[in-house]
């Protein structure tokens, strides 16, 4: 019976579901109390991420506009403005991590990465053995990206002054950047267009839609330029150009030859009759009278030193010793005239020890006449006193030396090989080839209507002690003649300068590429004072050796066209004034001053261009100021201008000026690659860069480089430049009110320029 119950209460199912119903519903209240609780806390882990995404995007924007946090204070700033986010949405500090690192997503690139980790109570999952908190955790990274921004070719280093546009202007730089350290203003009316443009302070201000890109990068730039070859080749010269000083007048003194004989007494004072022959037995010497020439013929005279006290003739010409000995030597005491007569002196050596007045036909040094031509020898001439010339004079070559001034007017000619017996000029005029002496203690007058000519040689010259040039002043070389020559090879020293006036034509060093120029300075401070109407033209300076040094400045008043010498430096310790005509010999400008074009007048002429492209024969165009291959780097120890708002400017093309030609030299040898202009140098006053309303044509190949100084170009001023040219600019401050540029880059930058900007990312 008992077994039978015990087999029916086992094998009884009713009740079965309340039982396990008891038992499964509490397990399931727990779990569904634990998908609660835990699902709580993936919703606060997902909040968290979203502010921890917040956070890290807000602190690399911030490292981004601050040198993506470099420094221990910039860092300290984005940690706090991540905190500060975090606060906002009710996460403490406490519970924040703000660290700047490499990026999980990129090798090369940094992130900024915020890390939010918070707890959450638990009420139920302790019931089941579980912990009573929840720590949800959340991680973002913000990638500091790289963003494609062309290295600049205009850049505003200025971090308080917009790189402005105004007045119609047009800058175009389709392959290179537009930056600066401020921002881009681009009203209506003028148009930017580059491959990319950066600022670093607030975004550019555009008016009509008419900035390409559309956007910009936001970025710190640097000065590309400032450690480049080019730049401190150009700026280490400029010690040296300031260190230049005037050369010192030669040291002349002329005297008697030691010993000698006297001349003798009866071939003195020789006049128009009697006309019977004289001979002096002890000498040699006989006198002959020419009635063709109307002149004594002094010959047979035995190689000697002849002390000549007394006027050898008095009123005829003389024809002194055409056949004599180079090695004699004549003292001549008296005053030497030879006013309205053919007179000659033949070979020797020449003191003349009181003044010399040399008119009508007059040679020195010849030694032959055949067929209408007379061939000079080799002799010394020296003066004692003053040398004055009329007529026509030709001395043949030798080593001369002036104690006093010499004034030059007629047609007068030194260093002469042959010349033409009657009517000689330099153009007629074969000169004697060698190096001879001419040392000038009183300095070089050629006077008005006068054509002087020298054959190559050393040029030692000194300025006049009593006498003045122009304005009061006193210098060297004086020339209000109608041609004054050198031909070259020559080397110049000069103490003071040398003048060419108005209407005059000065040639130094022709023919040549061996020449050398050491001028000193004038009392008003210039070198080389060139007025308006002056065709100047100055020999190359290009051979081992040779120098272009001025002490003072180069003023050229335009009118006419003046050719400076093509010379590896020209070394200019003053400023350079032109007004127009002026062709740039190719080489390296440095000068202590200012470069002005058209400063106060001036315009373009026609000139012949030398072939220093190597494109093919000289060229005649019109030029205001020429220069192919050159650098100009200005120290601005002087100012060319000034505008209105007090901006001053070591390098200016004025208002109006035209035909303006600079391109810089292309080849490595230069030391000076592809830079234009660069200044101001040396510490000098932060002068800039100005191009002038209405500077029309104005050509310009090359680096323009102020990092101190303004760069100006206003009013309907143009750049242009052809194929294979460029134009970069970097400057202090950049304003363009009018015309147009094209710009693109000339030299590559040697790092410190940011050559692309960056943009945030969330990564992770």
């Amino acid at each position: 019976m008992i077994c039978t119950e015990r087999k029916s209460f086992w094998s009884d199912v009713r009740g079965t579901v309340t039982i396990l119903g008891a038992v499964a519903i509490p397990l399931l209240m727990g779990f569904a109390a634990l998908a609660v609780e835990y699902g709580a806390g993936l919703l606060h882990q997902e909040q968290n991420q979203r502010t921890a995404d917040l956070a890290s995007y807000i602190a690399a924007t911030y490292c981004i506009a601050n040198g993506n946090c470099g420094t221990t204070t910039t860092l300290a700033t984005a940690r706090s403005m991540a905190n500060n986010i975090a606060a906002l949405n009710g996460v403490p500090a406490a519970s924040v991590t703000v660290s700047l690192g490499n990026s999980p997503a990129s090798t090369t690139s940094q992130a900024v990465a915020v890390t939010i980790q918070t707890s959450q109570y638990l009420f139920l999952a302790p019931i089941l053995g579980s912990g009573r908190t929840l720590s949800p955790t959340a991680r973002s990274y913000a990638q500091l990206n790289a963003s494609a921004v062309a290295a600049p070719c205009v850049l505003g280093l200025s971090a308080s002054a917009a790189l402005s546009l105004s007045g119609g202007v047009s800058l175009t730089a389709p392959s290179c950047g537009v930056a600066t350290n401020n921002t881009v203003v681009v009203p209506c009316g003028t148009t930017l267009t580059a491959s990319s443009v950066s600022y670093n302070t607030v975004a550019p201000t555009v008016g009509c839609s008419n900035m390409t890109p559309a956007t910009a990068t936001k970025m710190a730039s640097t000065d590309p330029l400032a450690t480049t070859s080019p730049v401190t080749t150009a700026e280490g010269r400029m010690s040296t150009v300031t260190a230049i000083t005037s050369p010192s007048a030669p040291s002349v003194t002329v005297s008697a030859a030691a010993g000698g004989r006297a001349w003798p007494s009866s071939l003195t004072n020789l006049g128009w009759y009697p006309t019977t022959t004289v001979t002096d037995s002890s000498t040699g010497c006989t006198a002959t009278w020419n009635s063709g020439s109307s002149a004594w013929t002094i010959s047979g005279c035995a190689s000697n030193t002849y002390n000549i006290n007394s006027a050898i003739v008095s009123g005829p010409g003389m024809v002194f010793m055409p056949s004599g000995s180079s090695s004699a030597v004549y003292n001549f005491n008296y005053a030497v005239s030879t006013n309205y007569t053919t007179s000659s002196f033949g070979p020797g050596t020449y003191n003349f020890l009181q003044p010399v007045s040399a008119a009508g036909a007059t040679t020195f040094g010849a030694v032959s006449s055949s067929g209408g031509t007379t061939t000079y020898g080799v002799g010394n001439f020296n003066f004692a006193q003053t040398l004055s010339t009329a007529g026509t004079t030709v001395f043949g070559a030798g080593n001369f030396n002036f104690v006093g001034s010499i004034s030059l007017s007629g047609v007068t000619i030194f260093g002469a090989s042959t010349a033409p017996s009657s009517n000689a000029s330099p153009s007629t005029t074969t000169f004697a080839s060698g190096s001879y002496t001419y040392n000038l203690n009183q300095g070089l007058s050629a006077g008005g209507g006068s054509t002087t000519a020298f054959g190559p040689g050393t040029f030692n010259i000194g300025a006049p002690s009593s006498t003045t040039c122009t304005n009061g002043y006193a210098y060297s070389i004086c020339n209000t003649s109608t041609l004054l020559s050198f031909a070259g090879p020559s080397t110049f020293t000069t103490s003071k300068g040398v003048y060419s006036g108005g209407g005059t034509v000065l040639t130094m060093g022709s023919g040549s590429t061996g020449n050398s120029y050491q001028i000193g300075r004038s009392g008003d401070g210039n070198a080389l004072n060139l007025t308006g109407g002056a065709v100047v033209t100055l020999g190359d300076a290009t051979c081992a050796g040779c120098v272009f040094q001025l002490n003072g400045n180069l003023v050229d008043g335009g009118g006419r066209c003046t050719l400076i010498s093509a010379s590896a430096q020209h070394d200019i310790n003053g400023s350079m004034n032109l007004q127009g005509g002026t062709v740039l010999g190719t080489g390296v400008y440095t000068v202590a001053g200012y470069f002005g074009a058209g400063i106060s007048s001036g315009g373009a002429v026609t000139c012949t261009i030398p072939n220093y492209n190597g494109g093919g024969s000289s060229s005649s165009q019109s030029v205001g100021v020429y220069g192919y291959g050159v650098t100009v780097a200005y120290g601005a120890n002087a100012i060319a201008y000034t505008d209105s708002s007090r901006n001053a400017y070591g390098f200016y093309v004025g208002a109006g000026f035209t035909n303006f030609t600079l391109v810089a030299p292309t080849s490595s040898t230069a030391g000076t690659q592809n830079l234009a202009v660069a200044g101001p140098m040396a510490g000098g006053t932060a002068a800039g860069i100005f191009l002038g309303a209405g500077a029309s044509n104005t050509t310009i190949s090359g680096a323009l480089y102020t990092p101190t100084g303004p760069f100006s170009m206003s009013g309907g001023a143009s750049v242009v430049n052809g194929a294979g040219a460029c134009l970069e600019i970097v400057a202090q401050t950049i304003s363009l009110s009018g015309g147009a540029a094209a710009a693109s880059t000339c030299i590559t930058g040697t790092g410190g320029t940011n050559s692309s900007g960056t943009t945030v990312s969330i990564v992770k």
